[in-house]
This record gives structure tokens, C-alpha cells and sequence, in this order.
């Protein structure tokens, strides 16, 4: 279990911030924080993204259209987020890869989650070229089909890396995992000149 020893410190900033008030109200635990800074360093906006277990962020991005991606986990189902649900469904019991994009006022414009019943997470989420989205991490067990789609290479052993790519709208095009018999987890990901990817992370025995 993650136990967050600042959620009471969290929950007090929840109300306003320099006198802005969030988008989004603090949940429980560790909710997703986001700030939107002007130029000079003042909050133009902020949101907790969140539901009733842990959520951590690990990667953002700004998007093409001003909005933002985000990449992260939950360790429990948010099963609506601003009014929306989410486009794949959260698994149920460890932590589950999720996925949020924010338009440019700071809301949610989708949100989606990606796992297992064991640990899943997103380490980088990238925009790619054709608008979509590339994101990398690791999974603790095999996903045999993502939105009716197999994966490219198949789940090895223990915790493989999980690349997946995106939609604009958050749609599953292909997703793959890359591993041995060890742990095996992507920490940064970037689309390449010849419209590839280039991966790296760590791995703790030979693939």
C-alpha cells in the first residue's frame, strides 16, 4: 500500500492556492497535483486529479493543441473524473498505468487506464508526430488483449516493459512488451527522426 504522510497537508491547499481555487477537489491520499504557472511565477490554475486510493505522476507534456498529457499511476478505480469515465477500465489490484489529458484550461479531456492485477506503470508519455501519444513503463503480468488488439512481442517474466501507442483521442494502436526473466522497466522514451522510437530503462538480467 502507498501511504501518503502529506494528505492532511494536501487536503488543507485544497481549497485555494494564492487565492485561486482548484478545477478539481483533493480526493484522498496522494491525488495527482497540477499547477499551471504564469510567466512570473503566479498560479494561473491547478487541479488534484484523483480518486479514493494513491495517484502519482510521472511524466507531463504540453500538446500540440495547449492542453497536456500525463502519465503516472493509481493504486484504486477513479470511476469518474470531472464528469467523465474513463476510456479503458482500471484493474483491479495493484497499481494500473494511467493516462490524462488536460485540455488548456486545466479539465480533463479524457483519462484512461492500462494494467494488470499486479504493479502497473507509466514512467514517460510523449506526443508523437501524428498527434497520438507514446507512453513507456512497466507491467508485473501479461495482457494477452488491449482494446481487441495482442500485443506485438509478448509478456516475458516477472515485470516487463510495456510501450504502448496512443490514439489523439486515447485509442490503443499497438502496444508490446520487452523483457527477460528479470525486472524490466522503460524510464524515458522518445520518438526518433525516422518516425521510430528510441527506449531506454533498465533491466536486472539478460534479455
Amino acid at each position: 500500500m502507498n501511504v501518503n504522510p502529506f494528505s492532511k497537508k494536501s487536503a488543507a491547499v485544497a481549497k485555494a492556492v494564492k487565492g485561486v481555487s482548484p478545477l478539481n477537489g483533493y480526493t484522498s491520499g496522494n491525488d495527482m497535483f497540477v499547477v499551471k504557472l504564469d510567466l512570473s511565477g503566479n498560479v494561473f490554475w491547478f487541479n488534484f486529479l484523483g480518486g479514493s486510493g494513491n495517484e502519482n505522476v510521472n511524466s507531463i507534456q504540453q500538446t500540440k493543441d495547449g492542453g497536456y498529457i500525463i502519465g503516472g499511476e493509481a493504486y484504486a478505480d477513479i470511476s469518474t473524473l470531472q464528469g467523465l469515465s474513463p476510456l479503458n477500465a482500471y484493474t483491479p489490484t495493484n497499481s494500473d498505468m494511467l493516462v490524462i489529458k488536460l485540455n488548456s484550461s486545466g479539465n480533463v479531456a479524457w483519462y484512461t487506464f492500462f494494467g494488470t492485477a499486479n504493479y502497473d506503470i507509466v514512467n514517460s508519455i510523449q506526443q508523437t508526430k501524428d498527434g497520438g501519444y507514446i507512453i513507456g513503463g512497466g507491467a508485473g503480468d501479461p495482457i494477452t488483449t488491449l482494446q481487441g488488439i495482442a500485443p506485438l512481442n509478448s509478456f516475458s517474466n516477472y515485470i516487463d516493459m510495456l510501450i504502448i501507442k496512443l490514439t489523439s483521442s486515447g485509442a490503443v494502436s499497438w502496444y508490446t512488451f520487452l523483457g527477460g526473466t528479470g525486472t524490466d522497466v522503460a524510464k524515458s522514451l522518445r520518438q526518433t527522426g525516422d518516425n521510430g522510437y528510441i527506449v531506454t530503462g533498465y533491466t536486472t538480467d539478460a534479455v
